[in-house]
């Protein structure tokens, strides 16, 4: 156990490095006569992308996170260990959330060509069209009635399980659950 641990953390510091060494900026003559003339310093280094390209990245980005909520949530059902399976949780509603919230904001570029700097869930889904919302009520309602998980929420808890209850209720739940 401990060889895969290490390795991992020697993966991760790898990709560290890597990653902060990408994000070094590139002097280049555009980037100095842009910085003479004052323009606004992009702080990632990345070209922003625009229109479908923007769509795209951010829409295989929410399916990203999604799969990885679905790769936790499977690995609480099959672990015994009391502080993995909540660490996992978290790491599921994590990930869950945060797809959530690229998943909207996908859909608000799409139709406003704007993408709100907020993790609020219920603010994302409220600057959408009211057609598209309506939309996504009623995916919501149809897929939820036959839901084992939030069946059992209902049940257990006496929590509503329609969207609106749902993103009021957790609209924070990306910022809450990183910080516990």
């Amino acid at each position: 156990m401990k060889t895969s641990v290490l390795s991992l953390r020697r993966w991760w510091q790898s990709l560290k490095r890597k990653w902060l060494n990408a994000k070094q900026p590139i002097v280049t003559a555009a980037s100095q006569s842009a910085a003479s003339l004052g323009a606004a310093e992009n702080p990632t280094k990345f070209p922003p992308l625009e229109g479908r390209r923007r769509e795209i990245y951010i829409f295989r980005s929410a399916d990203a996170f999604y799969e990885a909520s679905l790769l936790a949530a499977n690995r609480t059902r099959t672990t015994e260990d009391k502080a993995q399976k909540f660490n996992l949780g978290l790491v599921y509603g994590t990930n869950g959330a945060f797809a959530v919230e690229l998943y909207l904001k996908c859909l608000l570029s799409i139709e406003c060509n704007q993408v709100p700097e907020t993790h609020d869930l219920q603010r994302l889904y409220l600057q959408l069209r009211p057609k598209s919302r309506a939309k996504l009520r009623k995916r919501h309602d149809k897929l939820a009635k036959d839901n084992a998980t939030l069946s059992d929420f209902r049940k257990r808890f006496g929590i509503k399980t329609d969207l609106e209850s749902l993103l009021e209720d957790g609209k924070d739940v990306f910022i809450q659950f990183r910080y516990l």
